[in-house]
Parts: C-alpha cells; sequence; structure tokens
C-alpha cells in the first residue's frame, strides 16, 4: 500500500495522541515512584519520564509506522516494528534515567517498559488493521 498525504496526516495524528497521553499518565508514577527519596528528586524523575515519554512515544509511533513499511508482508512489518520500538525505548529509558540519577530506576522503568510493550503490540496491531483495509479499498477501485 502506498503511503498517500491522508494516510501520513493519520499516522502523525495517531502519534501525536499517543505521545500526550503518554506525559499524562508516565509523568505522576515516575514522581510517585521516587517520592521516598524526596521530592525534588521525585520532581527530577517525573519531568525526566514525562518529557521521555512524550518523545519516545512520538517518534517510536512514527518508527513503527516506517518499519511498518518495509516488508511487503503486514504481520513481517508488524514483527519489524515492534521489535525495533521496544528495542530503543527500553534502551533509552534505562539510559535517560540513569544520566538524570534517577533513584528507583528499576521501578520507574518497569510499568513504562510493560505497558509500552502492550501499547507497541496495540500500535502495531493497528498499522496491520490499517493496512488490511487500504488493501481492500485498492481492490475495490480496480
Amino acid at each position: 500500500m502506498k503511503a498517500g498525504p491522508a494516510r501520513l496526516r493519520g499516522g502523525r495524528r495517531r502519534s501525536v495522541a499517543s505521545a500526550c497521553l503518554a506525559f499524562v499518565v508516565y509523568a505522576p508514577w515516575a514522581f510517585f515512584a521516587n517520592l521516598g527519596h524526596g521530592s525534588s528528586r521525585a520532581l527530577r524523575a517525573g519531568c525526566t519520564q514525562g518529557v521521555l515519554s512524550f518523545v519516545l512515544t512520538l517518534t517510536l509511533t512514527q518508527l513503527m509506522e516506517a518499519l511498518f513499511r518495509i516488508p511487503r508482508s503486514p504481520w513481517r512489518g508488524f514483527g519489524l516494528a515492534l521489535a525495533g520500538a521496544v528495542a530503543v525505548s527500553s534502551l533509552l529509558n534505562a539510559s535517560a534515567h540513569a544520566i538524570a540519577g534517577t533513584p528507583e530506576i528499576l521501578r520507574t522503568v518497569a510499568p513504562v517498559l510493560i505497558i509500552g510493550t502492550a501499547f507497541f503490540v496495540s500500535y502495531g496491531l493497528n498499522l496491520v488493521r490499517v493496512s488490511r483495509l487500504g488493501e481492500g479499498a485498492a481492490h475495490q477501485a480496480e
């Protein structure tokens, strides 16, 4: 399926909406996960995770959209997109918190990675669905 202007706008819209939701969900979690180490460190962890979640979700969903289109098979595209997003998310979440000095890194990023992986699976399955809908429309036009 070719990526036309409407398809690209839909992908961007999905990415921005997902990124905003990620910020709202994960910033407070990181704050509370680190509150036992003082409000200053908890606030730093919350801000780090909120911004990181927004940026990573925005960029990783765009990465998934691009990786999904590489193979010819929607299911291979799903696998490639999922593997790429999970690998990059894991590496960058742990690295950013190590750099920021987050005291409870594992406790902070574990829910992000678990829920994030579930999100990436559902996002990838939606890409398969949208791809199949596009193929059906293309066949009907012929």
